[in-house]
């Protein structure tokens, strides 16, 4: 078995750590998320979903949540790992820590890099509309996202895939290459290449705030689903509407060409409600008016101007 550190915080990591929980190959002796942060509106102090996995699913594993990955250096080399894994994780490993494992470390990216290297590579994935997207195993090195890729899957974007659905599918092929390319690659069968860095592309966490989620009059059709997908399940797209406040956008359907109206506006067409923008129409199927509860559109037709 391969002495392992796991170093994983957000969902994209869940599957993975419970496959390798499970698996006979790897002997996990220790998991590192990031510390317990202040979140949402109210600052309340919250963990880490890994942190959470933990501590429900796996309470006889070790678990350390260091404010700096470098206070634990000594630790990790009294336990000898063989290699550690990452995946979201969420904080830069120094060169050398990176050295202590006998196999190194090894990220899991959800992208088939060098395309979008960042830490939000899944939303930006449905934002810039990709039709296939993957996860890529890679010797982490300094340079973020920018090692040796040791092997890589690849999966169709669906239209109605959001950030939540993608992340899952990413992380659940993730998990599967546990007992496949991560052994190959541990055994000598699997060899790295090297990226084509002339062909990388980023992205940035500084793109799903949540004003960048606003949803305008003149805002091309065709870009409304990925807004809303993307920015699903946070920082969740909205609308500002004149004498109804902002209107939270959780599920649309279709679009119609069909100019209705000269200003961002709720308006009945036939059954649906839908949202008029400058080029037309879009199907609102689920949302949410400050101080009510996310509901079908059945139930908020009174927001209508028609």
């Amino acid at each position: 078995m391969y002495r392992t550190i796991f170093f994983g915080s957000g969902s994209f990591a869940i599957p993975i750590l419970k496959k390798l929980s499970q698996s006979t190959h790897y002997d996990l002796i220790l998991v590192i998320s990031q510390p317990d942060k202040p979140a949402g509106r109210n600052r309340n102090i919250c963990s880490t979903e890994i942190t959470d996995f933990c501590k429900k699913n796996i309470p006889f594993v070790r678990l350390l949540n260091p404010f700096k990955i470098e206070e634990l250096k000594e630790e990790i080399q009294k336990l000898k790992p063989d290699l550690c894994l990452v995946a979201s994780y969420g904080q830069m490993i120094p060169e050398e820590i990176l050295e202590i494992p006998r196999f190194g470390f090894l990220n899991f990216h959800g992208s088939l890099l060098p395309k979008l290297r960042g830490a939000v590579p899944i939303q930006t994935a449905i934002l810039q509309q990709f039709k296939e997207t993957g996860t890529t195993l890679q010797k982490m090195v300094l340079e973020m996202d920018a090692g040796d890729i040791i092997a890589q899957r690849k999966i169709a974007v669906e239209d109605d895939d959001t950030t939540e659905t993608l992340t899952k599918k990413l992380g659940n092929i993730s998990a599967e290459m546990l007992e496949n390319e991560v052994l190959d690659y541990l055994r000598g069968t699997l060899a790295p290449r090297p990226q084509d860095h002339s062909l990388a592309t980023y992205c940035y966490k500084r793109d799903f705030k949540r004003e960048k989620a606003e949803i305008k009059f003149d805002t091309p059709l065709e870009h409304v689903r990925p807004i809303v997908n993307a920015n699903y399940p946070w920082p969740i797209a909205w609308v500002n509407i004149s004498g109804k406040g902002r209107v939270k956008i959780f599920k649309v359907g279709g679009i119609m060409v069909k100019k209705m109206s000269d200003k961002i506006e709720f308006l009945k067409h036939e059954k649906s409600l839908c949202l008029s923008l400058k080029e037309g129409l879009v199907e609102v199927l689920e949302l949410q008016l400050e101080g009510k509860r996310r509901d079908s559109y059945k139930n908020y037709f009174f927001l209508t101007s028609n």
